[in-house]
């Protein structure tokens, strides 16, 4: 309906609106389709690889993903999967350690573009015309997607990034790890960064991120925004984190994160 309400002229009525060259449809996404507005396959097709181009983060590109799923329409989304789903799942095969694809790293990438789905606030998705994922058979396993960085190349870069930085920057890096290798010889572990923008704090944050999931450690990189988010290294907002309720400020609330939860753990 937004779609039709952005490029139609004059509806008098929902039946005007769902007409399109004098033939009413019984639906909107007929009528959308209809007036040429849905994506076609070769769009999309373009638009994965040229994320691919960019970036190596698969994590990333199943992010972008759930995203285009939630927020765009495509009538062939299976025929999309089948042709690229070697590229969403590249980085489950590596973490298990295998050399040829099977339908288990499949479920992997499905289970996480599912959960990236219910994020952006979407549905199954096999509404989209995906494979179904294993929810409500199997959990998402989070604690086992946390862990799946490709660690030789993160522990590269960290290895770049130590040749890079300033004395505040190492300082700080240092001060922390030992905190993190040692943080039970401290009574306490909070660090608070103080610097003026553009001065290198996510750099150093990242850093830090990278260090951590390439010895195998879960880090969990959360911001207030989601723009302030999108600069971490997986990073999301707290409220999707940790299941915040938005709230008037009258309401008493609870986070929703169900107790022995795989997110609890």
């Amino acid at each position: 309906m937004r779609m039709l309400l952005t490029h139609k002229k004059g509806p008098v009525s929902f039946e005007s609106l769902r007409t399109v060259e004098g033939v009413i449809y019984d639906s909107y996404r007929e009528a959308v389709k209809a007036l040429g507005l849905l994506n076609d396959e070769e769009t999309w097709l373009k638009t994965i690889m040229e994320i691919i181009s960019y970036t190596n983060d698969r994590d990333q590109l199943r992010s972008t993903y759930a995203s285009m799923l939630v927020f765009s329409d495509l009538e062939d989304q299976r025929g999309i999967w089948e042709e690229t789903k070697d590229l969403f799942a590249s980085d489950f095969l590596y973490a298990r350690g295998l050399t040829e694809y099977n339908e288990e790293i499949y479920r992997d990438a499905l289970d996480d573009i599912q959960e990236k789905v219910y994020n952006n606030g979407g549905a199954k998705i096999e509404e989209y015309g995906l494979p179904p994922s294993r929810d409500g058979k199997k959990s998402f396993n989070i604690i086992r997607r946390e862990k799946s960085y490709n660690k030789t190349r993160l522990a590269e870069e960290v290895k770049e990034k130590l040749t890079t930085m300033n004395t505040d920057q190492r300082h700080c890096y240092d001060t922390i790890m030992e905190r993190v290798k040692n943080s039970k010889n401290y009574s306490n572990n909070g660090f608070f960064i103080n610097a003026p923008g553009g001065i290198g704090k996510s750099f150093l944050l990242n850093a830090l991120l990278d260090t951590l999931r390439s010895t195998k450690k879960i880090a969990l990189a959360v911001a207030s925004s989601g723009i302030a988010a999108t600069v971490l290294h997986g990073g999301r907002t707290a409220h999707n984190m940790f299941k915040i309720p938005i709230m008037d400020h009258k309401d008493v609330r609870a986070c929703s994160v169900k107790r022995n939860s795989e997110h609890a753990r």
